[in-house]
Protein backbone atom coordinates (compact mmCIF):
# COMPACT_ATOMS: atom_id res chain seq x y z
CA UNK A 1 0.00 0.00 0.00
CA UNK A 2 1.31 3.45 -0.93
CA UNK A 3 0.78 6.46 1.34
CA UNK A 4 -0.32 9.48 -0.66
CA UNK A 5 -1.13 12.95 0.47
CA UNK A 6 -4.41 14.44 -0.59
CA UNK A 7 -4.36 18.17 -1.20
CA UNK A 8 -7.62 20.07 -0.82
CA UNK A 9 -7.62 22.98 -3.22
CA UNK A 10 -10.72 24.73 -1.96
CA UNK A 11 -13.10 25.06 0.93
CA UNK A 12 -15.06 21.85 1.39
CA UNK A 13 -17.61 23.35 3.79
CA UNK A 14 -20.94 24.49 2.39
CA UNK A 15 -21.70 28.22 2.37
CA UNK A 16 -23.92 29.19 5.30
CA UNK A 17 -26.24 32.17 5.12
CA UNK A 18 -26.13 33.67 8.62
CA UNK A 19 -29.41 35.51 8.11
CA UNK A 20 -31.23 32.21 7.46
CA UNK A 21 -29.65 30.61 10.54
CA UNK A 22 -30.56 33.61 12.73
CA UNK A 23 -34.13 33.56 11.43
CA UNK A 24 -34.39 29.84 12.12
CA UNK A 25 -33.21 30.39 15.69
CA UNK A 26 -35.71 33.20 16.18
CA UNK A 27 -33.05 35.88 16.63
CA UNK A 28 -33.97 39.49 16.08
CA UNK A 29 -31.87 41.76 13.92
CA UNK A 30 -30.59 44.38 16.34
CA UNK A 31 -29.46 47.64 14.78
CA UNK A 32 -25.92 48.77 15.37
CA UNK A 33 -25.22 51.57 17.80
CA UNK A 34 -24.77 55.01 16.35
CA UNK A 35 -21.31 56.56 16.42
CA UNK A 36 -21.45 60.01 17.95
CA UNK A 37 -19.25 62.99 17.28
CA UNK A 38 -17.61 64.84 20.17
CA UNK A 39 -20.22 67.61 19.90
CA UNK A 40 -23.15 65.18 19.80
CA UNK A 41 -21.79 63.30 22.81
CA UNK A 42 -22.01 66.45 24.93
CA UNK A 43 -25.80 66.28 24.60
CA UNK A 44 -25.84 62.87 26.31
CA UNK A 45 -24.70 61.42 29.62
CA UNK A 46 -21.79 58.96 29.71
CA UNK A 47 -22.95 55.55 30.87
CA UNK A 48 -20.48 53.34 32.69
CA UNK A 49 -16.76 53.85 32.26
CA UNK A 50 -14.55 53.88 29.22
CA UNK A 51 -14.02 50.54 27.53
CA UNK A 52 -10.75 49.43 25.93
CA UNK A 53 -10.83 47.02 23.01
CA UNK A 54 -8.35 45.69 20.51
CA UNK A 55 -10.32 46.40 17.37
CA UNK A 56 -13.39 48.58 17.15
CA UNK A 57 -15.77 46.79 14.85
CA UNK A 58 -19.52 47.39 15.08
CA UNK A 59 -20.33 43.90 16.36
CA UNK A 60 -17.80 44.07 19.19
CA UNK A 61 -18.92 47.56 20.18
CA UNK A 62 -22.56 46.45 20.46
CA UNK A 63 -21.67 43.25 22.32
CA UNK A 64 -19.53 45.09 24.87
CA UNK A 65 -22.24 47.70 25.37
CA UNK A 66 -24.72 44.92 26.14
CA UNK A 67 -22.41 43.38 28.74
CA UNK A 68 -21.65 46.71 30.37
CA UNK A 69 -25.23 47.93 30.72
CA UNK A 70 -26.31 44.52 32.01
CA UNK A 71 -23.78 44.88 34.84
CA UNK A 72 -25.20 48.33 35.56
CA UNK A 73 -28.72 46.90 35.66
CA UNK A 74 -29.86 48.69 32.53
CA UNK A 75 -30.91 47.69 29.03
CA UNK A 76 -29.09 48.04 25.72
CA UNK A 77 -32.06 50.19 24.69
CA UNK A 78 -30.77 52.86 27.12
CA UNK A 79 -27.61 53.29 25.07
CA UNK A 80 -27.98 56.07 22.51
CA UNK A 81 -24.58 55.63 20.90
CA UNK A 82 -20.85 55.45 21.38
CA UNK A 83 -17.78 57.51 20.70
CA UNK A 84 -14.23 56.35 20.03
CA UNK A 85 -12.12 58.62 22.21
CA UNK A 86 -9.22 60.63 20.89
CA UNK A 87 -5.69 59.62 21.86
CA UNK A 88 -5.44 62.54 24.31
CA UNK A 89 -8.58 61.57 26.25
CA UNK A 90 -8.71 59.20 29.26
CA UNK A 91 -4.92 59.19 29.63
CA UNK A 92 -5.03 57.64 33.14
CA UNK A 93 -7.31 54.86 31.93
CA UNK A 94 -5.01 54.12 29.00
CA UNK A 95 -2.02 53.90 31.35
CA UNK A 96 -3.93 51.45 33.57
CA UNK A 97 -4.67 49.30 30.51
CA UNK A 98 -0.98 49.26 29.66
CA UNK A 99 -1.46 50.50 26.11
CA UNK A 100 -1.71 54.24 25.59
CA UNK A 101 -2.63 53.69 21.93
CA UNK A 102 -5.52 51.28 22.57
CA UNK A 103 -8.94 51.96 21.10
CA UNK A 104 -11.08 53.35 23.91
CA UNK A 105 -14.85 53.56 23.54
CA UNK A 106 -17.31 55.42 25.75
CA UNK A 107 -21.05 54.76 25.65
CA UNK A 108 -23.75 57.39 26.10
CA UNK A 109 -27.36 57.45 27.27
CA UNK A 110 -30.03 60.14 27.40
CA UNK A 111 -29.64 62.65 30.22
CA UNK A 112 -32.04 62.09 33.08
Amino acid sequence: MVNRRITVLGNTLPKVDHAIVAEGLGAENYPFLRELTKEEAQEYEPIGGPYSMGAADRHMIRRNAGFMVAVLGKSIDDVVGYRILDIDEEIEFREQCGNKYATVVRYYAKKQ
